[in-house]
């Protein structure tokens, strides 16, 4: 049986931390367990009550692991996330953190849902404790930081964040092209 694995979302994007299940999005496959389906409809950035109901599903699952139970909690997060529920995703980062204290993806997922509500202060806490825990993709916390040292007006650690995702991902386009905008001048 293949088990859930959390998801971060950046700026409408969704990075995947790692592909656990062959399951379609918005599908339940023989074989395949809740946990996997919740994962594949936040992979492929599903909204609506139907793909947060394969979620609900995943979660009262009696014999989920807790590890398990967490990382879907983070996974119907980005789905009601995506689906406009902010405050439901705010929520089910916390119980993934209540299972899990030290899951970064929650963290990081959370300080996007308060980049999106223009909470930017709340935003870099949460960036910033998921940067000192053990992250499988630390690229997409890293822009997402430099969103919000641009937006609170401090460009010098934005441009830093942009060069720090470019450096741990070199061929993701994106920060590239953030960094593009910036002029460094030196003393």
């Amino acid at each position: 049986m293949k088990y859930a694995k959390p998801l971060i979302a950046l700026s409408g994007i969704l990075f995947v931390l790692s592909v656990s299940s062959t399951a379609s999005a918005g599908s339940i496959i023989m074989g395949e367990s809740l946990g996997a389906s919740c994962y594949q409809e936040a992979k492929q950035g599903r909204s609506g009550r139907g793909a947060i109901a394969i979620c609900d599903l995943a979660i009262n699952d009696t014999i989920m692991r807790k590890p398990d139970q967490a990382a879907t909690y983070v996974n119907r997060g980005i789905v009601r996330s995506s689906s406009g529920d902010l405050k439901g995703a705010i929520s089910d980062y916390g119980k993934a953190l209540q299972i899990n204290p030290e899951m970064a993806a929650a963290f990081a997922n959370r300080g996007t849902v308060f980049i999106r509500q223009a909470n930017y202060a709340k935003a870099l806490i949460e960036l910033d404790r998921a940067l000192s825990l053990k992250l499988e993709q630390p690229a997409a916390v890293y822009y997402n930081r430099g969103i919000v040292h641009e937006r609170i007006g401090d460009l010098p650690s934005a441009y830093k964040d942009y060069l720090k995702a470019t450096e741990l991902k070199p061929n993701w386009q994106q920060p590239r092209t953030e960094l593009m905008r910036f002029s460094v001048i030196s003393d």
